[in-house]
């Protein structure tokens, strides 16, 4: 669980107060068995879905140093507390 800013570039996590703006997001890093592309290959299914009519998450691919990125669903405490 992280904090993303609204242009989805600045991330926080920990413990703290989230910044004003900042929403909380599940972003899956990879582990050593994934592809380098997991991230991509997830936000892609995560497109596609919601292309078939699936109620979907907000998701997003996020920028990483190495490989293609990091995938990311908005979390929705509301849905969480059910």
């Amino acid at each position: 669980m992280v904090g993303v800013s609204p242009n989805k570039v600045e991330l926080v996590h920990g413990q703290q107060e989230l910044p004003t703006n900042f929403e909380h997001w599940l972003i899956k890093f990879g582990s050593s068995g994934d592809p380098s592309d997991i991230g991509a290959i997830e936000y892609a299914y995560s497109l596609m879905a919601r292309n078939a009519g699936v109620d979907v998450m907000p998701t997003h691919l996020f920028a990483a140093k190495k490989g293609r990125g990091y995938f990311g669903v908005k979390f929705n405490a509301e849905l969480h507390r059910r």
